[in-house]
């Protein structure tokens, strides 16, 4: 058996009744989660421990399967798009908090479990073997012993060993290291199984750690020097990290947070992925608007959120992160994307310095939102300044969330990015 995630929504209202130990350890932490007198409310999307029950907060507006297994996959997308976005080169301030942890929050047990529990299934565990002799079992004839230790017959005139020495290996089942091992895996399964669809067995539902926690990290650290396969050090090392957050968590009133409260940042990643993003390349074709003062300094940047290059049309995107059925981008965004269009066709008509696009690239604008229609992409409509054609216009859709997070989160499926860029192409 295996511990079954609870999976609610951000920004949705939920009765304390329903789930009191989630109010109740969460009080003290209103950015995240607001207690209200009989309900609660999420300000944050992602993952929490608490009293060793996996919390999925998905996004808000992401519109929550029927099936219990479904939700299940798509709770195993969520995680693996906060792993990704991890390893992203930058991230804001204000979101490091909860997406790497500090002292009052150490979420390595979440993010370490994910990659054991990934090594675990693909090579199982780390094991090491005792070289014996034995005349019993198979495997190679020890010959330097068996002539030394045993007495031949004659048989035909030729010397004939009946009982030979077989060296032989098996795996050293008291060896601390495997021992260490197979107890985080038990931990990691007891938590995390649902998400591989793995059951704890009846031999492991009853691991002990076979030593206290901080023993069992020296002899760890010990091993490492000795380890020289790099498959080896990765698995010690978040052996290590894995044991040392489960002791950091007995101290911390069992709740560790892994998520954020800026998925509009997380929307544009993964936006950027879908498009393959190329802004850091054409960044300069964005002029930065300068103050030029005597008596004050000051510096304003101007910097879309996706470039997107497909033939000879360069698409500026902006991801918008919320409901676009309730609320669609005001003056200050629709400007924006504007002058952004209005002063990347200057510079592309430039004659002098190197040219990153040929001079007669089309420049289009568009909104990206999350959706839930199951079409590539949904055209939503317009938005433009009547009789001002020079200024263009921005065109709104729709993308699948559910498909656009599982395609960066697993960093596949080729084929639906060509065809987000394909469909654009015709609608823009």
């Amino acid at each position: 058996m295996h511990i079954e995630p609870i999976c609610l929504n951000d920004s949705q209202f939920y009765s304390i009744n329903s789930f009191p130990t989630i109010s109740d350890k969460l009080y003290t932490y209103p950015e995240i989660c607001v207690v209200y007198e009989k309900s609660f409310q999420f300000k944050f999307t992602g993952i929490l421990v608490i009293n060793d029950i996996p919390v999925i907060v998905f996004p808000k507006n992401y519109k929550l399967p029927m099936e219990s297994k479904d939700i299940i996959d798509q709770a195993g997308t969520l995680i693996r798009v906060f792993l990704r976005y991890r390893n992203e080169p930058i991230h804001e301030l204000d979101e490091n908090t909860y997406l790497f942890g500090d002292k009052n929050n150490n979420n390595s047990r979440i993010t370490t479990a994910i990659r054991i529990m990934e090594d675990y299934r693909m090579y199982g565990y780390l094991h090491r073997e005792l070289v014996i002799s034995s005349t019993t079992r198979k495997g190679r004839i020890d010959w330097a012993a068996t002539v030394n230790k045993t007495i031949p017959t004659v048989n035909h005139n030729r010397v004939v060993y009946d009982a030979p020495i077989i060296r032989c290996s098996m795996v050293d089942n008291e060896n601390i290291v495997y021992k260490l091992h197979r107890y985080v895996i038990s931990q990691c399964i007891k938590m995390w199984g649902w998400l591989f669809g793995i059951n704890l067995s009846n031999e492991m539902e009853y691991e002990k750690l076979p030593c206290p926690i901080t023993e069992a990290i020296f002899s760890l650290k010990a091993e490492l020097r000795n380890v020289y396969v790099q498959r080896e050090i990765n698995v010690i090392n978040m052996l290590i990290s894995y044991l040392t957050a489960e002791s950091g968590c007995e101290k911390k009133y069992n709740k560790e947070i892994l998520g954020t409260q800026y998925f509009n940042i997380i929307w544009e990643s993964i936006c950027g992925y879908l498009f393959n993003n190329k802004y850091s390349v054409l960044s300069s074709l964005v002029p930065q608007p300068e103050w030029e003062s005597k008596i004050v300094s000051g510096r304003i940047s101007q910097r879309p959120d996706v470039f997107a290059v497909d033939e000879k049309r360069l698409y500026i995107l902006d991801a918008k992160y919320y409901n676009f059925k309730l609320n669609l981008p005001g003056w200050h965004d629709v400007v924006k994307q504007l002058f952004y269009r209005h002063t990347v066709i200057l510079n592309l008509r430039k004659k002098r310095g190197i040219k990153l696009l040929p001079k007669d690239t089309e420049v289009k604008n568009a909104f990206l939102f999350p959706g839930d229609e199951d079409e590539v992409l949904q055209y939503i409509g317009r938005v433009f300044v009547n009789e001002i054609d020079d200024l263009g216009e921005v065109k709104a859709f729709a993308i699948n969330q559910k498909m656009a997070m599982q395609t960066y989160a697993y960093r596949d499926n080729d084929n639906y990015r060509k065809q987000l860029l394909k469909e654009l192409g015709k609608n823009v």
